[in-house]
């Protein structure tokens, strides 16, 4: 693969990543923000209605905070910042073509997830083909340098 052909394949497997981060950030903040609204709302008035807890109020506490811990949220910190900002989201979408699957956000919507599955049929291809690109214009550099055994060896012993 020439330079320049895998110059534009670069190009084309950032903007791909952008784009992803951008999408998965729009597709799961608004469930992330709303789900902290309710969940601060429930608490809220949950303190404010009950002066004395029966087993099945604090049974019904306990599920809805399990729900709201489960999608990623802590509502009791409201100083925790959002889980899919957009540097996250970004991150995330590196993770999906290059099938590291680094940490433990994972989208929790519904269209986020069919977006998920499209992206990464579609990015993990794109990602290995640029991978593949990219190995092959480096073992001809590589080749090149061992070729001077000069430079190759100024390169390796004096870094």
């Amino acid at each position: 693969m020439r330079w320049n052909v895998l110059l534009g394949l670069s190009g084309i497997v950032f903007i791909y990543l952008i784009l992803g981060g951008v999408c998965f950030h729009f597709l799961e903040s608004g469930h992330e923000e709303e789900t902290r609204r309710v969940s601060r709302e429930y608490m809220q008035q949950f303190l404010d209605e009950k002066q004395c807890v029966t087993a099945e109020e604090l049974k019904e506490l306990i599920s809805f905070a399990i729900e709201v811990y489960d999608s990623g949220v802590q509502p009791a910190n409201t100083t925790t910042p959002p889980v899919w900002d957009i540097f996250s989201s970004v991150f995330f979408s590196v993770t999906v073509i290059t099938t590291i699957g680094y940490g433990n956000l994972s989208p929790t919507t519904k269209r986020g997830r069919i977006f998920f599955v499209l992206y990464a049929t579609f990015g993990i291809p794109l990602c290995l083909i640029f991978l593949a690109g990219l190995g092959d214009r480096l073992t001809v550099r590589i080749e090149i340098m061992s070729s001077k055994k000069v430079f190759f060896f100024f390169f390796f012993f004096l870094n």
